[in-house]
């Protein structure tokens, strides 16, 4: 089975392949099948998807030749892209997995974050906001195409073991060996091989971490994001 994990940055999908990878069924690769040719791109991608799919696309075979190589010891075989626009020129053999953060909690996230910095530099809290919503929107409209699974990165950190449930029904894969590596990298506080500080017990500063970093996100958001929010269930 081939799969993609896909969502906006910042929305807990590191975390969330480093739990799958620690499954004996399962392989998902960090942004290398998914078209190298769009991270040039990554800056403009709001204002010309399009574009964006046209440089996916050139790389196409000679990425799928690159990673996919001999899958047969895998149940599960895929990928994972920061980017909700490129879903129509790859998906149609995949099984997709969707992440969604609360954008309030994704754009503190991008604002602090130094290895984002570069990208967002300059993007004011309403642009940020704006851009979060412009992806989950284009996501809620047209999931229905897919065969997929939506997922709350707060339902991951509050309620485990029900989406880990899911997901392993999604898969066809044993749930076990998922929720035991997600309380093993909680316990650790994230201090273990494979990954970067992506979570914390109950969530810690993961969740509702805008609270102290965009308090007057009420002021500050888009009315489109705000839109969503209310949509998706967070306010």
């Amino acid at each position: 089975m081939r799969l993609l994990i896909t969502c906006k940055s910042r929305s807990g999908s590191t975390f969330f392949i480093g739990v799958l990878n620690h499954h004996s069924d399962c392989k998902v690769e960090m942004e290398r099948f998914i078209y190298r040719a769009d991270r040039e791109m990554e800056g403009h991608i709001m204002k010309d998807p399009s574009l964006m799919k046209a440089l996916s696309k050139k790389d196409q075979l000679e990425s799928e030749k690159i990673i996919l190589g001999d899958t047969s010891k895998f149940k599960v075989f895929g990928d994972k892209k920061n980017c909700t626009f490129i879903l129509d020129d790859i998906v149609k053999p995949f099984k997709v997995i969707y992440l969604i953060r609360d954008g309030r909690d994704v754009v503190s996230s991008e604002k602090r974050k130094p290895t984002t910095r570069w990208l967002i530099s300059g993007k004011s809290v309403k642009n940020l906001s704006k851009d979060w919503a412009f992806e989950v929107d284009y996501w809620l409209k047209n999931k229905h195409k897919y065969d997929q699974l939506t997922i709350k990165f707060e339902d991951l950190i509050n309620v485990p073991g029900n989406t880990w449930s899911d997901v392993a029904d999604f898969l066809g894969i044993s749930f076990r060996p998922l929720i035991e590596e997600h309380r093993a990298v909680v316990k650790l506080n994230g201090d273990r091989e494979g990954y970067h500080r992506s979570v914390r017990n109950n969530g810690g500063n993961h969740i509702g971490y805008y609270k102290q970093h965009v308090p007057n996100w009420e002021e500050e958001f888009h009315p489109s994001a705000i839109e969503v929010l209310h949509k998706i269930g967070y306010i």
